[in-house]
């Protein structure tokens, strides 16, 4: 709910700001309101969706070769486990 959201907000700026100086820019982020998901990147005509499919498997293998098997991983690999294979690649690389 995006009220609920701004009254948390201005709440919290409220109890903070209490010299009335002016403000420039504030920023608010939100974080577990949907469970995580990974998001197609492809559109859903099926002949268009294999050309891409292998022109990013190729993409993908090509830095793989390059940086180690460990450089690239989905972002729905970290949401699985704080830490586990693809997070420990991840940090231990020293690119």
């Amino acid at each position: 709910d995006p009220s609920a959201i701004y009254e948390a907000a201005n709440k919290l700026l409220c109890d903070v700001w209490t010299d009335a100086r002016p403000v420039r820019l504030i920023g608010v982020g939100v974080s577990g309101i949907a469970p995580p998901a990974q998001l197609s990147l492809w559109d859903e005509e099926p002949a268009r969706r294999a050309e891409q499919e292998k022109r990013t498997e190729t993409a993908l293998a090509l830095l793989k070769a390059r940086f180690g098997e460990g450089a690239l991983f989905r972002g729905s690999d970290l949401v699985a486990a704080e830490s586990g294979p693809a997070t420990e690649n991840f940090f231990d690389n020293d690119w």
